[in-house]
């Protein structure tokens, strides 16, 4: 029995020295480092100095390394998988050891060290090598190194930063290029390349690197070339990058073409980082524009490059207005409906399924059909097409050259709201808007742009067309004096354009009495002519444009020309040739009025006549080249043209696909919800953005916060 007490006491006390002896070693929480792939790696730097790197180890809080050079005996502590030794002596075997430790708390609470499994060791015999003599050939880009070696050897290519060595590339020849711009980066401006070659020779664990050669530095300018190579990227649905390559200089700068000048937008120092520049979100069919340079010290610009771009075309976030009252759905099925939208409702474009927008509708999202629905142009097509709808500010509406009271110079009903601040509201039927996109890219190709003067036309605004010409046909044409005004042939009198009445002297007593009786007025809308028996000396049209035998100077003798006859030279041309008394394609948002302009410069190219010349100078049987080439893209996009106007176009195959009547016989307004990528926003009728008010869109009643967007 007592026996085996003494023996269980002994193996509990065993037992305690196993356990105390795990406890000891165990430190929790400190893993053991482990060294990555690779080998040792030795650098002779002759005169005694000696320079190791390693693989690096994972978890390591220190590396130990031991150098043994004959009877010599070196260690190191460190950080980072490399140190440096001198004082050795050549020609003797060197042993190298490497050890990876990491460092923790025991389970007695006493700090232990804990060494790798694996310990990286080198023997290397006495080798006899000598240092090289490397030259190299500097181009843009590249390196071309060679050395007096011997083929078959092999030979580390090495960049030098803070003493030691890297190899960047080997060879078993005795020449090299080294190409900048990929896994080798180009130097900084501040700090060069410098770059040595070594013999090397290889032994188990190890690969020793002879003395280096002489060292050779490369500044970062004698790497790059003038090639900018600047480009752009789609990173997101109408967002866009420009990149470009590395080229000499000391610093970019960046500018875009804006308004008519280059504007610096980003300024940054060359050198190896990132080069590229977010332009972010932009417009649909905007024409992105820039200007890229490279500059040295003195401020001088060493290269350039310009890029230009247009952003993708998309009907989202534009806005439309439903050509009638359209059914909308709850889905893009056209099943279920959610009731109706009146005609002219202002709406933004939320997504395009199909034959379908969604859109958003007194707080329903609903789908309508987008083939009836017209599509503001200057936020489709963006900068795809230029915009002057004069109809809105200045009417350009005349018979050739003459004037036309309260129509010249005027703006036109229906037209009120039209110009806003932020540009003008250009509305056409999607269907027609997606062919014009065919025809302005046609026209950008060749280095040109669109210009519109009028797409949908209020059936308010053509009947007032209509009418207003028609009372001045029989009326004698007005000319123009040297300043512009407009003048009475018969009488001499300047008119005022708005009224069609002789405009008030500055002095209003200037040739009155005051027995002089006041004159009668004509009615509204009518033009002015007073009927005097002694007329005085009537005033000479200027000469015209061009001679024709179909229009006939006037002379001192002879009666003014009328409107009309103007207006039909020797053809059998009539008022209906050029408006309508009825229903129009320009009322059905089908029609357009375009000529083209050049797209560097901005300049409108010379036609025939003028747009909106309601004369027989406009048919276009007489079409120069330039307005040929204005046809040909339209009518190629599927457009067909006008035999009297060569600046119309209209979509027939739509009107004839649809066979509908539908007409907005009101102007459109800017007034409603628009969205952008942050959120909802009330637009006014001027363009602005409601902020920090109470607005009531479509009966429903919005909080705008500060910043302009809807608080829901």
């Amino acid at each position: 029995m007592l026996q085996k007490c003494r023996s269980f006491a002994a193996a509990v006390l065993i037992l305690a020295a196993v356990l105390s002896a795990a406890a000891y070693c165990i430190t929790p929480g400190c893993p053991l480092p482990v060294f990555g792939q690779g080998e040792l790696q030795i650098f002779w730097n002759g005169g005694g100095g000696l320079s190791l790197t390693w693989p690096e180890a994972d978890s390591c809080t220190e590396y130990q390394v031991s150098v043994r050079s004959g009877s010599r005996h070196f260690e190191e502590r460190c950080t980072e998988p490399y140190a440096s030794f001198s004082g050795l002596t050549d020609g003797e075997r060197l042993r190298v050891t490497v050890r990876a430790v990491s460092e923790g708390v025991n389970l007695f609470g006493m700090e232990r060290q804990v060494r790798s499994w694996k310990t990286l060791k080198a023997s290397v015999p006495p080798v006899e090598v000598n240092a090289l003599a490397l030259e190299a050939e500097v181009e843009p880009g590249n390196v071309w190194l060679s050395w007096n070696g011997r083929q078959g050897k092999r030979y580390a290519i090495c960049a030098v930063e803070d003493g030691i060595s890297y190899p960047v590339a080997s060879t078993r020849g005795t020449a090299l290029s080294l190409r900048f711009g990929g896994e080798l980066e180009y130097p900084s401006s501040k700090e060069p390349f410098q770059v040595v070659v070594r013999e090397g020779f290889t032994g188990k664990g190890y690969t020793l690197y002879g003395p280096p050669s002489n060292r050779l530095s490369l500044e970062r300018s004698d790497l790059l070339n003038d090639h900018l190579s600047l480009t752009w990227e789609e990173t997101a649905p109408w967002n866009y990058t420009l990149l470009w390559s590395e080229a000499r200089g000391d610093r970019y700068e960046l500018r875009q073409w804006q308004s008519g000048v280059w504007k610096t937008v980003f300024e940054m120092d060359s050198g190896p980082q990132s080069i590229s520049y977010e332009i972010g979100r932009v417009g649909s069919g905007s024409l992105q524009r820039y200007r890229l340079a490279a500059i040295d010290r003195e401020g001088n610009e060493l290269s350039a490059e310009e890029i230009s771009f247009y952003a993708d075309v998309s009907p989202v976030y534009a806005t439309v207005w439903p050509v009638m009252d359209l059914t909308c759905y709850d889905a893009p099925n056209g099943v279920r409906s959610q009731g109706s939208i009146p005609a002219g409702t202002t709406l933004c474009v939320l997504e395009e399924t199909g034959e379908w927008f969604q859109v958003r509708y007194q707080d329903q999202y609903v789908y309508i059909d987008k083939r009836f629905c017209l599509i503001n142009l200057p936020e489709y097509l963006g900068d795809y097409c230029a915009y002057d709808i004069t109809n809105s500010y200045a009417s350009a509406f005349r018979i050739h050259d003459r004037p036309l009271t309260q129509i010249t110079g005027q703006v036109l009903p229906g037209f009120e709201s039209v110009q806003t601040n932020t540009g003008f509201l250009v509305p056409c039927l999607y269907p027609s808007a997606v062919k014009l996109l065919e025809a302005a890219k046609a026209a950008a190709a060749d280095g040109y742009r669109l210009k519109v003067y009028e797409a949908f036309r209020p059936q308010q605004a053509s009947e007032f067309l209509y009418e207003t010409v028609s009372e001045q046909l029989e009326f004698p044409a007005l000319l123009e004096d040297s300043d512009g005004n407009a003048v009475n042939p018969v009488t001499g009198e300047s008119i005022d354009l708005s009224t069609g009445l002789p405009a008030e002297p500055e002095d209003e007593d200037a040739g009155q009495t005051d027995n002089e009786p006041e004159e009668e007025t004509n009615a509204p809308g009518t033009q002015r002519i007073p009927v005097d028996p002694n007329p005085p000396e009537r005033l000479e049209a200027p000469e015209p444009e061009e001679e024709t035998p179909a229009e006939p100077a006037e002379d001192a003798s002879a009666e003014p020309d009328t409107n009309l006859k103007i207006m039909a030279g020797n053809r059998r041309l009539t008022l209906d040739d050029f408006l309508d008394s009825g229903v129009s394609d320009h009322n059905q948002g089908i029609a357009l009025d375009l000529t083209l302009e050049d797209l560097d410069s901005g300049a409108e190219l010379a036609m025939q006549s003028a747009v909106h010349d309601l004369s027989w100078h406009s048919e276009a049987r007489q079409n120069n080249d330039l307005a040929k080439r204005l046809a040909n893209y339209m009518t190629a996009a599927g457009l067909t043209g006008n035999s009297s106007e060569w600046w119309h176009f209209q979509d027939t195959a739509v009107q004839d696909a649809f066979r509908s009547n539908a007409v907005l016989p009101r102007e459109v307004s800017a007034f409603g919800l628009v969205r952008d990528d942050i959120g909802w926003r009330c637009r006014m009728n001027n363009g602005d953005f409601a902020k920090n008010t109470l607005v009531t869109v479509d009966e429903i009643p919005y909080t705008i916060d500060e910043d302009g967007y809807l608080i829901d």
